[in-house]
């Protein structure tokens, strides 16, 4: 893949390549796209980038969770092949270490760093966001996608009752819990920012 090509080719450098997985986007690049009802939005589109970038730090790659329509509209066993490759593909142990800890230790340690300061209440509020996501994710999210991980091989497996069983809609439901957290969490450290730059001119 050529941005694993790029990866490794960098791999000696501050310079991190994050594979981006979109969805079609309502953009004017494309005669049509701009107005597609099947398209994303784009506001919605760099909304959900932002969360899914906060809440996966050390990530190579992320897919954005509008590519799940179109793994909708495939037949069983392709869906449960395609995610269980997506899946194995991005986690990884350093994945699950800066996914889980990367947001929720930084800003524990910037609230430290700001202690008695306007910042404070900002942080404070964003490490409660991130947090919520993070229970989220490890409450929801991840035990669905270690069940269809482990389903086994969809060529031997009843991938419709696996598939029934990864039950689509709640994962969808709660992934935009997720974002609903993590934007406002980015925003309120963003603010955060600025009333440092104030204190401190």
């Amino acid at each position: 893949m050529l941005s694993e090509s790029i990866r490794l080719q960098l791999a000696d450098t501050n310079v991190r390549v994050i594979e981006l997985v979109p969805p079609s986007v309502r953009t004017a690049l494309l005669p049509g796209q701009e107005k597609s009802s099947f398209a994303m939005p784009l506001d919605e589109f760099v909304a959900e980038v932002m969360a899914l970038l906060e809440s996966r730090p050390g990530a190579k790659e992320i897919q954005v969770e509008r590519v799940m329509p179109g793994l909708r509209k495939t037949d069983d066993r392709t869906f449960v092949a395609a995610f269980q490759q997506i899946d194995r593909a991005i986690i990884n142990p350093w994945f699950m270490i800066t996914a889980f800890g990367g947001a929720l230790v930084l800003t524990v340690l910037v609230g430290i760093a700001n202690r008695g300061t306007p910042a404070l209440a900002p942080i404070a509020a964003a490490f409660g966001l991130y947090l919520v996501t993070v229970i989220i994710t490890v409450a929801v999210n991840v035990p669905l996608n270690d069940a269809i991980k482990a389903a086994g091989d969809p060529a031997r497996i009843d991938v419709a009752r696996v598939r029934a069983r990864f039950d689509e809609a709640r994962r969808a439901a709660w992934n935009l819990v997720r974002a609903a957290t993590s934007v406002p969490a980015f925003g309120l450290l963003a603010w955060a920012l600025v009333l440092c730059g104030r204190a401190n001119p």
